[in-house]
This record gives structure tokens, sequence and C-alpha cells, in this order.
């Protein structure tokens, strides 16, 4: 089982091309645990994509898909110190 919701949809065209960029929120099915019956647990994940078109005489062709995870905090980690004070372009300590 998989599932998309488009949100976050923006469209530029600019002559026979087109550019797409949205958040695809994907909602799927996860396989059961061996020990259990019936369906697994659903997971979510959240990715934002670049859809690039070409209108050709049979209609608009998608040319290019490109898509990246979101990655997210969980509620329960911190910033650190370090994490607050560093800035674009510093290294990460060893």
């Amino acid at each position: 089982y998989i599932q998309f919701f488009l949100t976050d949809v923006a469209v530029t065209v600019h002559g026979q091309t087109a550019l797409l960029t949205c958040t695809e929120n994907i909602l799927s099915g996860a396989p059961a645990p061996e020990d259990e019956e019936g369906p697994g647990p659903l997971l979510g994940q959240l990715v934002v994509a670049t859809n690039l078109f070409r209108r050709t005489a049979a209609g608009w062709r998608l040319w290019s898909h490109h898509a990246s995870p979101v990655l997210t905090r969980d509620d329960d980690e911190e910033e650190g110190p370090d994490e607050e004070s560093r800035g674009p372009g510093d290294a990460t300590p060893a």
C-alpha cells in the first residue's frame, strides 16, 4: 500500500517547459511483524520534489524528477551548545 498527497504545489511555465515543485506526503504500509496477523503499521514520510516537464506534440512529458527526504528532529532530541553556535560553513567538531 502506498499513497501520495501533494502539498505546497507551485507551477511555473516558460514556453514549452514547466517547472513544478511540491511536497510529497507519502503514506505506506509496513510489513506486519512475523508474530502478528493482519496488516502492519502505516508509515509516513515527507519528500520535497522538483519536476521538469516539456511540451511535445503528444502533450506534456516528464523530463526530469528529483526528490529529497525532509529530515526532521525527534521531539526527544535536544540541540547541543555546539549545534546552536555553529554557523553555515563551520566544520563539525571531531
